[in-house]
């Protein structure tokens, strides 16, 4: 999507543009009506960009269905202790 010219005084706002008002309503539109599965961390940038990304403090928990379940395996010969996310069938 190609930049608005900035507004300047005594001059006719470049969104009288009609085509390019409808692309920029419709983008804003989309932005109004997006969901996600996480939630969302949305910064306004100095540039008036918006900077979107997932919010990782706020999930938690496991998976549905899933179960840690505690593990030792050989690796090389010596045994390593952990944990693997378990989902039955």
């Amino acid at each position: 999507m190609a930049k608005i010219e900035k507004v300047k005084k005594g001059q006719v706002p470049s969104l009288l543009d009609t085509n390019k008002a409808n692309e920029l309503i419709g983008k804003i539109n989309g932005l109004l009506s997006s969901t996600a599965d996480a939630p969302l961390d949305l910064t306004v940038n100095g540039d008036g960009s918006i900077s979107i990304s997932i919010d990782t403090t706020q999930i938690g928990g496991l998976p549905d269905g899933y179960v840690e379940t505690d593990v030792i395996l050989c690796i090389n010969g010596s045994p390593v202790a952990g944990q693997f996310l378990f989902k039955e069938d």
